[in-house]
């Protein structure tokens, strides 16, 4: 079993140009912007295109069928709410305004709670984001 490995902000961009060598590896959170979903979904050719615009249920969906069948695990910020999908499940916490440097505070607070429960990421990933001080 691989390590448990988390990727945000610059370190995602070095992987547009082969996107599955995250998408496909186990135990990986990728914690990104609308954006860099976008383009990693795009260069992975996956069907479902990513907008800013699809809404909240939209990316819901799209998020569940790319967690199903891809093995890496995704954190993304739709205006005030996190959305937290692994496995084919997604989880929506909703925050009390729009934050700033949300990407680093959710990689750090989700490594703490996942290293202590590894075998919960989903449970262990939304509770992170539930006990930041937004």
């Amino acid at each position: 079993m691989p390590g448990l490995q988390i990727y945000t902000r610059d370190a995602i961009d070095y992987f547009y140009s082969h996107p599955a060598t995250l998408l496909d590896r186990e135990n990986t959170l990728l914690v990104v912007s609308i954006a860099q979903l976008q383009k990693l979904c795009t260069t992975a050719k996956f069907e479902t295109p990513i907008t800013f615009s699809m809404g909240l249920v939209a990316l819901c969906e799209a998020l569940t069928r790319l967690t199903s069948h891809y093995k890496a695990y995704i954190c993304v910020l739709d205006g005030s709410t996190i959305v937290t999908a692994v496995a084919g499940h997604c989880i929506s916490t909703k925050l009390p305004s729009e934050p700033t440097e949300w990407r680093l505070k959710t990689a750090s607070a989700a490594s703490v709670w996942w290293l202590q429960n590894p075998s919960r990421p989903l449970e262990s990933i939304a509770t992170a984001i539930t006990q930041l001080n937004w």
